[in-house]
């Protein structure tokens, strides 16, 4: 016979004092990330006018996670939200620590999920979602991360084995990953 299990939702004032919470502690924000793939093509969001620096850069599909979702909900909803597409699979494969150099950072949460079709995209206000060869990532306009974050999502999904990182931000050199081995 199983025992039975009692489910108790705490207050903040209580989570603060049982988790023992400091502000002076590094916080972050959670983020999710997906690579959606069929076969040898991934998804990939080519970001709108509005979006800085990155703006008709490609990225995976992803956002924030809103406040009481877990992070494979919010993949979810992002990935429907961007692209209009449901995968068959999501599996999360990493899990990377943003240092941005002050609070907040970001705890991005890396997804690949697969699509049995290739079913076309629909365009959102974050951009246009378009299915890019494997092979063409290193030719295309990517955000900075991307060659090196894909392969290693790839791989993690393959292999059944995630992988986790954390990213530093230097002035002087850009970006430093730094991947768990």
């Amino acid at each position: 016979m199983r025992p039975k299990i009692q489910v108790t939702w705490l207050t903040e004032g209580e989570l603060k004092s049982g988790q023992r919470i400091d502000p002076n502690r590094y916080c972050v924000l959670p983020r999710t990330l997906t690579f959606l793939i069929n076969k040898n093509r991934v998804l990939l969001l080519r970001l709108a006018a509005n979006r800085g620096s990155w703006a008709g850069k490609l990225n995976g599909l992803g956002g924030h996670v809103e406040k009481a979702e877990d992070p494979h909900s919010a993949a979810l909803r992002e990935i429907k939200e961007e692209s209009g597409i449901t995968p068959n699979v999501l599996t999360l494969c990493g899990l990377v620590h943003i240092d941005v150099g002050e609070n907040p950072g970001i705890a991005l949460y890396i997804y690949v999920g697969e699509t049995y079709t290739l079913d076309i995209p629909i365009q959102s206000s974050e951009g246009i979602a378009e299915w890019q060869d494997f092979s063409s990532i290193e030719k295309l306009p990517v955000v900075e991360d991307l060659p090196l974050l894909f392969p290693k999502a790839l791989d993690a999904y393959t292999s059944k084995r995630p992988f986790s990182a954390i990213y530093h931000f230097n002035e002087d050199e850009g970006l430093k990953i730094n991947f768990s081995e």
